[in-house]
């Protein structure tokens, strides 16, 4: 099971292994849970990009649109849940993920 996408320098977190708890980046599922654990990261994200630096990109399961898909928010670590901003990266993945490829190309 591999569903992780690369292109070029980007790298995209995703299902890598259904053992998430014996996993490591760039599984979503596992990354996700950990930083659960350690900052508190709310339930309704879950973290697709790691730009490399204190922001995370997630999808925003409390912000889906009319065909059920979720926005692509950042999140930065080290600040509190009630203090952040939530800004709308891409209004969906599809958006998020051509996006990269153009910055590639």
């Amino acid at each position: 099971m591999d569903f992780l996408r690369v292109f070029g320098a980007q790298e995209v977190h995703g299902i890598i292994s259904a053992d998430f708890e014996n996993s490591s980046v760039p599984d979503a599922i596992w990354y996700t849970l950990t930083e659960r654990k350690e900052i508190s990261l709310l339930n309704n994200l879950l973290i697709i990009y790691d730009t490399g630096s204190a922001e995370i990109f997630c999808l925003d399961f409390s912000q889906l649109d009319h065909k059920r898909e979720p926005k692509v928010v950042s999140y930065i670590r080290g600040v509190e849940s009630k203090n952040q901003t939530f800004e709308t990266i891409a209004n969906d993945f599809g958006e998020f993920l051509l996006d990269l490829v153009n910055q590639e190309i």
